[in-house]
């Protein structure tokens, strides 16, 4: 499925979700959050959407009548959200935050495509869970598996859409990834985990990634929107292979400095 239908079936899922209170709903408030969602980024992530009358009308038409739709679990909205599902219990028309649920669909979609291109077996909204110890779960938004003679490369990937990135939610990534990575000596030095962000993120935030790059065998690599441009202007998958590669031997190097 691609990103625009799924954004129309989140939303619409979304509207399902609020009941009563999405109730007057019109087109014109979905195509105000598609626009903003467009023009509020700080890459180029906004002209993945391709139609939003299009894409107001149909999830209106979905909402409304229930035709064909597929409703997203709780769970999937939330993380996609990046909230918890308590949390999502208690969105509003108001308080939705079109441009996290928007940006976060399209970054996974295209990361996603482009660990494909590179041969990965993906999986998205993974569940990492050790077998002895459950309580140390993480949820990752895309999980990458590289079976090569040398051994399985991971990849895992978190997004963190809002402006300016929740700080508090970079160090929880960080280190829940950890303990998950430390409880099944998982993550070798040639693994890398990735918090991405389409915009920049601040300086708690990025010493939180160089503090746990430094701490684990394997790459903590924070991914801002610049980097997110210069990866997605590559001329093909091999160019923006080599540049991904670059900016994890670049976080080797700086893990090395004490």
């Amino acid at each position: 499925m691609d990103a625009n239908s799924l954004i129309q079936g989140a939303i619409a899922s979304l509207l399902a979700n609020l009941g009563s209170t999405a109730a007057n709903i019109g087109t014109d408030k979905i195509k105000e959050w598609l626009e903003r969602s467009k023009t509020e980024s700080a890459t180029n992530l906004g002209k993945e959407i391709k139609d939003v009358d299009g894409i107001a009308s149909a999830v209106l038409l979905q909402y409304e009548s229930k035709a064909g739709m597929h409703q997203y679990n709780t769970d999937v909205l939330a993380r996609w959200l990046e909230i918890s599902e308590a949390d999502l219990a208690n969105i509003t028309v108001d308080t939705f935050s079109p441009e996290v649920l928007v940006q976060h669909i399209l970054l996974e979609q295209k990361f996603r495509s482009w660990f494909e291109e590179w041969e990965y077996k993906v999986d998205l909204g993974e569940t990492l869970r050790p077998a002895d110890a459950p309580e140390l779960e993480c949820a990752v938004d895309v999980y990458g598996k590289l079976p090569t003679i040398h051994g399985t490369f991971e990849v895992a990937v978190n997004f963190v859409c809002d402006n300016p990135p929740d700080e508090n939610r970079v160090i929880a990534l960080a280190s829940k990834i950890g303990a998950y990575a430390d409880s099944r000596e998982t993550f070798s030095q040639n693994d890398v985990f990735m918090i991405v962000t389409p915009w920049d993120f601040t300086p708690i935030a990025n010493a939180a990634i160089r503090q746990q790059n430094k701490k684990r065998p394997y790459c903590v690599i924070g991914v801002d929107g610049s980097i997110l441009h210069d990866l997605d202007s590559a001329e093909d998958k091999d160019g923006r292979l080599e540049e991904l590669q670059e900016r994890v031997a670049q976080s080797n190097q700086e893990a090395k400095v004490r």
